[in-house]
């Protein structure tokens, strides 16, 4: 009895371990029975979902990533494979089963690791970042964080030849670049170093006169993050 007794306390302990609000779940193993990310309901992605293009690819990193998803109910899951389609600014994932779907859980974050480089790329969900009229749907991805955030949007479209010929029968891949910072829970877009005092306002002075005397770059996003890791020096 006291056998029994032991084996009901250990496996209600389990229970109540896995079902607590922002659980870490290793992704590796099989879905646990109230998992929110894996759903049954995912869309399948289409073998031939694009054509062959003559240049540029409508992922982040075309080969699947592995990659850490934080959901809105701050539930982690660990070493998903996945990669991010910039061009329908949706997460890709593979299940435990080996099905390629689409994610419809409401995803915060998503953390990439590039296995080629070593790198790791923080995304933020277009859903999660306040403050600005029309913020255009997507991923963020984070440069540099702290009292300010510099966020650097990526939108892919796919571009289709206006004539066909033997040098041009594919479509392409069209990229371009935004760049916003984020602080008092406010998204403000910017184009130019030397507008970045007017929207951090708090630390004009020290900006402008940053500006003033290490002069970076003026549009590249080494200046902006140059710029902004300076501003969070100062608090």
């Amino acid at each position: 009895m006291q056998k029994l007794i032991f084996i009901i306390f250990a496996f209600s302990a389990v229970t109540s371990r896995l079902q607590a609000p922002g659980r870490v779940v290793e992704f590796s193993s099989p879905p646990a029975s109230n998992n929110h990310f894996y759903l049954n309901a995912d869309l399948p992605v289409f073998i031939d979902k694009y054509p062959t293009f003559a240049s540029g690819t409508p992922y982040f990193i075309t080969e699947w990533s592995n990659a850490d998803v934080e959901l809105e109910n701050g539930e982690t899951y660990k070493n998903v494979k996945a990669r991010l389609d910039l061009v329908e600014n949706t997460l890709q994932y593979v299940s435990p089963e080996g099905r390629e779907l689409i994610a419809t859980a409401p995803i915060k974050i998503v953390i990439l690791k590039d296995s080629v480089s070593g790198s790791t790329y923080k995304f933020v969900s277009s859903s999660f970042l306040e403050g600005m009229k029309n913020t255009k749907t997507g991923w963020y991805l984070e440069l540099t964080s702290g009292p300010a955030c510099l966020y650097k949007r990526i939108s892919k479209s796919i571009t289709q030849p206006k004539t066909y010929s033997a040098s041009e029968t594919q479509p392409w891949i069209n990229s371009s670049e935004e760049y916003f910072i984020y602080a008092d829970s406010i998204l403000s877009p910017v184009k130019k170093i030397k507008d970045v005092p007017g929207l951090l306002k708090n630390k004009f002075s020290e900006l402008d006169a940053y500006i003033s005397t290490k002069k970076p770059s003026g549009k590249s996003e080494s200046g902006f993050i140059e710029l902004i890791k300076y501003y969070n020096s100062l608090f």
